[in-house]
């Protein structure tokens, strides 16, 4: 195993598996493009472990709770290490980030 997968394992933390969108939507686009050395991630919510979308969306402070909004984010940043997961073989195989955008609602 890697370091990271190690680290996750030791604090009983799971990556998500691939995204399973609800019946009848088609994405367009990749979650993860891999360009040479670079990696590009597109769009993720936050997700369960079984892949499918979690049920915490909605705007933090209306639909959502802090601690909500706190979970999501959460899930989002597990959907995002599943997916470079997937496309890599091995988060060992990033050596830096270079743009980090978030947008929470």
């Amino acid at each position: 195993m890697s370091r990271i997968a190690d680290r996750l394992a030791a604090k009983g933390l799971t990556l998500p598996g691939a995204f399973v969108p609800p019946p009848g939507v088609v994405l367009p686009f990749k979650g993860v493009h891999v360009v040479g050395p670079r990696v590009i991630i597109s769009g993720h919510g936050p997700q369960l472990p079984d892949g499918s979308p979690s049920p915490l969306t909605g705007k933090v402070g209306r639909e959502l709770t802090i601690e909500q909004g706190y979970d999501a984010a959460r899930m989002v940043a597990f959907s995002i290490l599943g997916s470079l997961h997937r496309a890599l073989g091995d988060l060992d195989r990033i050596g830096q980030w270079v743009k980090l955008l978030g947008m929470v609602n």
